[in-house]
């Protein structure tokens, strides 16, 4: 039982810091939706919570055991969890969120196209080094990301010349 209220506290809390972070990263600016990065992850999180919420014994009144009751509140507290995580990059009006790493605008040192769906970026993580991460975005949103990377870049180029002077000094 202990194991299970583990799970569960760790999921809840990694959850509700996902929420948090989502908050803190202001409105969606651009998110790549389909059914396989956006509805059906949210079908396997809702399922996940209705069987957890029935493996507690609510639904059927009893009777109520603390393994049943603990690994019932460990599925509830994975599902919320896998409801609150996105597989796809959010470009955020505050930075870019992927999974559970947020990046800032003025972090964001390039993008370039490393094919014609491939949309690379890179950027300085929180201890300064350099790294990237590729991702794929439709033809259709192509100009549409374009517009909103290179406004972003403007916007703080400022602050990212300051990161880079004092990364030099380093």
């Amino acid at each position: 039982m202990a194991i299970y209220v583990i799970a569960a506290g760790f999921f809840f809390g990694y959850g509700a810091k996902l929420l948090s972070l989502r908050r803190d990263a202001g409105e969606i600016a651009y998110i790549y939706r389909s059914f396989w990065t956006d509805i059906a992850p949210n079908l396997i999180a809702i399922g996940l919570v209705a069987y957890g919420i029935y493996r507690t014994g609510v639904l059927t009144l009893g009777p109520f055991t603390g393994i049943g009751v603990t690994s019932g509140f460990s599925l509830i507290g994975f599902g919320f969890w896998g409801w609150t995580v996105h597989v796809v990059p959010e470009f955020r009006k505050e930075g870019l969120l992927m999974l559970d790493q947020f990046i800032p605008w003025k972090q964001v040192l390039t993008y370039q196209w490393e094919s014609e769906e491939s949309l690379q970026i890179d950027y300085l993580t929180q201890n300064k080094k350099l790294s990237e991460f590729t991702t794929y975005i439709p033809p259709e949103d192509q100009l549409l990301l374009e517009r909103i990377l290179g406004k972003k870049i403007i916007e703080y180029e400022e602050e990212r010349k300051q990161m880079m002077l004092e990364l030099d000094d380093e």
